[in-house]
């Protein structure tokens, strides 16, 4: 089960339909840049490809070695709280080499 501020934080960024992911990325993870394809989410929720959103919302505040790319740009320096919203086909990657673990919280849904 997921704590309720989840669903204040998908109002917040105007998500419905949502899937939340947290994700702990450890020290000397990468994923490669990729687009991601929502085949599960549109199949659950029955919707479209092209009607997906998905946002990465970052737990704690930047650290040495924590790395986020969006569409070619490179994210550093980030608060606890900021997000990244981005639609079908954007090209994205992630990676830690520092050495604290980086944590996220991934939302998946629908422009509300």
């Amino acid at each position: 089960p997921m704590p309720t501020y989840v669903d204040r934080i998908a109002d917040a960024i105007s998500l419905t339909k949502c899937g939340y992911v947290f994700y702990k990325m450890q020290t000397l993870n990468i994923m490669p840049p990729h687009v991601d394809h929502y085949t599960k989410y549109t199949e659950y929720f029955k919707v479209q490809y092209e009607d997906v959103f998905r946002a990465i919302i970052f737990l704690e505040d930047w650290k040495p070695g924590h790395y986020f790319e969006i569409d070619n740009k490179g994210i550093v320096n980030w608060s606890a709280g900021d997000y990244i919203l981005w639609e079908p086909g954007v090209p994205h990657a992630a990676s830690n080499i520092g050495k604290d673990d980086r944590y996220t919280l991934q939302i998946t849904g629908i422009n509300a």
